[in-house]
């Protein structure tokens, strides 16, 4: 694996684009259903954030992010690893604060 830096603000601009895009989103959800209410609004935000991971087919890709995740956990085409705990601690709460 080697990283890659965005050397350009459209490179940039595409990293925030699905942020942008989910703000609005929810704010636009919470103008219409007369949400005022932060409680009210995280609940918005995940409703949207469910339907953009596991309903919305992505642009680019053509697929499902959720599913096309899976798969590529499936066929090892990820890098994300397991979780574990170094020896000596005991708890997450023993790195994570």
């Amino acid at each position: 694996m080697q990283v890659w830096y965005a050397l350009s603000a459209q490179a940039k601009g595409k990293v925030e684009r699905t942020y942008r895009w989910l703000q609005d989103r929810i704010i636009r959800r919470c103008a219409r259903e007369h949400i005022t209410e932060i409680e009210k609004a995280k609940f918005v935000l995940q409703q949207e954030l469910h339907r953009y991971n596991e309903k919305q087919v992505h642009s680019t890709t053509g697929e499902i992010p959720g599913i096309r995740l899976q798969k590529a956990i499936k066929e090892g085409k990820t890098c994300f690893k397991p979780f574990k705990l170094p020896p000596g601690y005991k708890s997450v709460k023993d790195i994570l604060c």
